[in-house]
């Protein structure tokens, strides 16, 4: 076997990394075009009562993160200020501020 060149290996890594990049994006949920209409419409979601889906659609919430604040939520009680979103483990005051004009406490 002869030498393999240098940018073979970086062009043969490449592919493989661009590969499983794909591979990872197709197996994403896909967002529900009602949820994004809530975003882009303007209508608050109430962090007491959404369920993961909806929450995991909140810019820098994913499904795990929406997981966290279900959970706080279960068992912590309802929140009695948006402030309290804080307190959840991963939320921090980045997140709030840039959540702050998207979510509410109640449904309606």
């Amino acid at each position: 076997m002869g030498f393999v060149r240098p940018v073979t290996v970086l062009f043969a890594l490449g592919l493989v990394l661009g590969v499983i990049t794909s591979a990872a994006w197709a197996v994403r949920r896909p967002i529900h075009q009602n949820q994004i209409r809530t975003l882009q419409t303007g209508h608050l979601i109430s962090i007491n009562h959404a369920g993961q889906d909806t929450l995991s659609v909140l810019p820098g919430i994913g499904r795990t993160m929406a997981r966290r604040i279900i959970d706080f939520r279960e068992s912590h009680g309802r929140f009695k200020s948006v402030d309290e979103l804080i307190l959840v483990p991963g939320i921090g005051s980045k997140t709030l501020r840039r959540l702050r004009s998207m979510i509410r406490l109640s449904e309606g």
